[in-house]
């Protein structure tokens, strides 16, 4: 594993998806071939994608899987290029059965100092973790504060504050930092929902006057923001909705079971807004998924959707 990072760059695997995004004849010598002309270490690239589950290879061909692709397209468009890539690689890493717990042994590392993410790295750290270390400084995870030579985490909205409260190596008042964070992005993507409502209403401004912000009001709710159908009714039907800030790769949420009762009880007139979450207060508003029905269409759809049961709730029996 830690020789894989070794000899990885962000470099070398954008080049390889280039490559594969432009190439028509995906045979993996050829691939290689134009791959080497440019890079090398082309075994150790490709490894480290089909770990992560990018890549398949069959009959001497190298597949593209699912989510490699989303990532292809949105490379194509040109836009926010080293956000997309930093987003789509610290995601895939820290969700890889593979790197995962070698990647969180490094993050852990960090504490939270002055409100921000620091590691001042012995001699034996270096070296452990050196190939891990480049390859998130390339990526834009981490940076170098040369003044006082310790390692800071510019983005830690990509992490699951959990994480590290679970290995010890936060504090209360640190994951309580973190949470705040998240709590600021979610009000964030309210506010961002809130105005695609007006605009989607804007042929019917009563309807536009009547939609509320029910979050501010109400916190046990079971949704965030009270908006309405495109139907010009004297008694129009509302459109009950549930913000949710999540990764554009995988779009992972958590449900409340408030709000998973309160889906079930609305049936159709409850939605889910997942808000790809680009960077703090903005958000891919184009790739947003709105969902109706979503007790029915997520929960009753195992097959498109995958669930984590990470919570256990514990509760002292008095009688």
């Amino acid at each position: 594993m830690i020789s894989v990072f070794e000899k990885l760059t962000v470099k070398q695997i954008i080049l390889f998806s280039e490559i594969i995004r432009t190439s028509t004849l995906l045979d993996i010598e050829f691939i290689q071939t134009k791959y080497l002309r440019d890079a090398p270490n082309f075994e150790e690239t490709i490894s480290f994608l089909l770990d992560l589950r990018l890549i398949e290879i069959s009959n001497a061909k190298i597949i593209p899987l699912s989510t490699y692709r989303q990532f292809l397209i949105k490379l194509s468009q040109r836009v926010n290029r080293h956000i997309i890539i930093r987003d789509f690689f610290v995601n895939r890493l820290l969700a890889s059965p593979i790197y995962r717990d070698y990647a969180i042994e490094f993050l852990a590392r960090f504490h939270f100092i002055d409100g921000k993410l620091e590691f001042a790295p012995n001699s034996i750290h270096k070296t452990d973790y050196s190939g891990l270390r480049n390859f998130l400084m390339e990526l834009g995870f981490i940076k170098l504060d040369a003044t006082r030579f310790v390692y800071v985490i510019v983005e830690p909205q990509l992490l699951n504050p959990l994480e590290y409260f679970l290995v010890g190596r936060m504090s209360p008042e640190a994951f309580q930092h973190m949470q705040e964070k998240n709590n600021d992005v979610g009000k964030a993507a309210e506010l961002a929902v809130l105005e695609y409502e007006k605009k989607r209403l804007h042929r019917f401004p009563d309807l536009v006057e009547k939609i509320e912000h029910i979050a501010v009001k109400a916190v046990n709710a079971g949704y965030d923001i009270r908006s309405y159908e495109e139907v010009n009714l004297v008694v129009p039907k509302e459109r009950l909705i549930e913000v949710k800030a999540v990764s554009q790769w995988d779009f992972l949420f958590h449900w409340t079971r408030n709000e998973i009762e309160k889906a079930k009880d609305s049936k159709d007139r409850y939605y889910l807004y997942l808000v790809p979450s680009m960077e703090v207060n903005r958000f891919d508003i184009n790739s947003m998924k709105i969902i109706q029905n979503p007790f029915n269409s997520i929960l009753g759809n195992q097959s498109v959707w995958t669930f984590e049961y990470e919570r256990i709730i514990c509760f002292l029996n008095q009688n």
